[in-house]
């Protein structure tokens, strides 16, 4: 199953009021299912674990790593892109990082397109891609990919998408999370903090005699 384009996309959605700390339901999919995700119908995305590939792809990994689950993206020439997404609260304005593991199994060598973008149809919040080569060693095929975006309403959509073209390599998906990043005057006030709780140290400290 060949993907020529594996696309993570983050979307405005409207209405809502989040918080600074954002989060994605089951991000690492081990509960060995896509709980939390909503799936484009007519697609083919299933949770599972390394292990489900040794038979048709000789997949190798230690131990670990084949039972760990992941989000696979299929597609059978079917003549839909394969979506998976999942709403969550922001703060309008408030700078985030998008975190997620992506790789390709399967025959061959074929690369897939890593983009991000906003996937309904409004102002684009933030865009990258990566090729990504099939690889069937567990160890390896994974790669990290790091997004900052700020959120553009109280509520943002993150959706994963592959495009229907398929021969025998599949995108996967892993550990996916969002997190707020601190704004400048935050950072500020911990380093002022820092320098205060250093000074308050540098006087409690005792002084020590040398003998001459």
């Amino acid at each position: 199953m060949r993907i020529r384009h594996f696309m993570a996309a983050i979307a405005l959605a409207a209405g809502g009021v989040g918080t600074a700390q954002a989060g994605i339901i089951n991000g690492g999919f081990e509960s060995g299912g896509l709980s939390g995700w909503g799936v484009f119908p007519g697609t083919e995305i299933v949770a599972v674990a390394g292990s489900d590939y040794i038979p048709c792809c000789g997949v190798t990994g230690t131990a670990g790593q084949l039972a760990n689950h992941f989000a696979a993206f299929g597609g059978e020439n079917l003549p839909n892109i394969s979506t998976l997404s999942q709403i969550f609260d922001t703060v309008t304005d408030q700078r985030y990082v998008l975190s997620f593991d992506a790789g390709a199994l399967g025959g061959g060598n074929q690369t897939s397109f890593v983009d991000l973008f906003e996937a309904d149809g409004g102002r684009l919040i933030a865009s990258s891609n990566a090729v990504l080569t099939a690889n069937n060693n567990l160890g390896s095929t994974f790669r990290h990919f790091t997004l900052a975006f700020t959120a553009a309403s109280g509520i943002t959509r993150v959706a994963f998408s592959v495009d229907p073209f398929t021969d025998s390599v599949d995108g996967i998906l892993d550990n996916v999370s969002v997190s707020a990043v601190p704004e400048p005057a935050a950072w500020a006030l911990m380093l002022s903090g820092f320098i205060l709780v250093g000074g308050a140290v540098r006087r409690r400290s005792p002084m020590t005699a040398v003998a001459a």
